[in-house]
């Protein structure tokens, strides 16, 4: 067992160098069968990922984030395109400011974490909290909003979390 801890971590941080990604599959693999029209998940509370996201943040002496509709919006479209295409990639979407833009979110700071394969919100924010830069993205001060969203695929669920600041600051 704690064999098999140690490789899943060594994976998890190969993924977080290689890619900026963190995938559940322990062979770093980030394709999966095609699909054909995904639709997001209700699975996701929201709400308790905010409210993770926000412990997090708290523990680290950081003030919290809200949720915000436009960003959530920014981060359905981005799992939604990595679902369709079968490929966890921050490209899947297209060119991550000009996602946030045709979403609404504005011209401003923001940072998106990715990962597939998790089970559960906690085991996506698991993967991002041992990612080290997935866990300064978390960790980023400036941040005010959060959009999160997951499509489940018989292959593997696709998270996407967006973490926003807001005009001017």
């Amino acid at each position: 067992m704690r064999k098999r801890l140690s490789w899943s971590i060594a994976m998890f941080a190969v993924a977080a160098m290689l890619g900026g990604c963190v995938s559940a599959d322990p062979t770093g693999s980030t394709r999966t069968a095609p699909l054909g029209q995904p639709a997001a998940s209700s699975s996701l509370n929201a709400g308790q990922a905010l409210a993770s996201v926000n412990a997090y943040r708290r523990a680290h002496g950081l003030a919290p984030v809200r949720l915000d509709a436009a960003v959530t919006s920014a981060a359905r479209a981005q799992s939604l395109a990595m679902a369709r295409q079968g490929q966890m990639s921050h490209e899947a979407g297209g060119d991550f400011r000009a996602r946030l833009l045709a979403h609404g979110v504005g011209r401003m700071p923001a940072v998106e974490n990715i990962a597939w394969g998790q089970r559960s919100f906690p085991e996506a924010m698991q993967s991002w909290q041992a990612s080290y830069g997935h866990a300064r993205n978390m960790q980023a001060p400036d941040m005010t909003r959060l959009g999160v969203a997951m499509v489940d695929t018989p292959s593997g669920a696709y998270w996407t979390l967006v973490l926003a600041g807001d005009a001017g600051r």
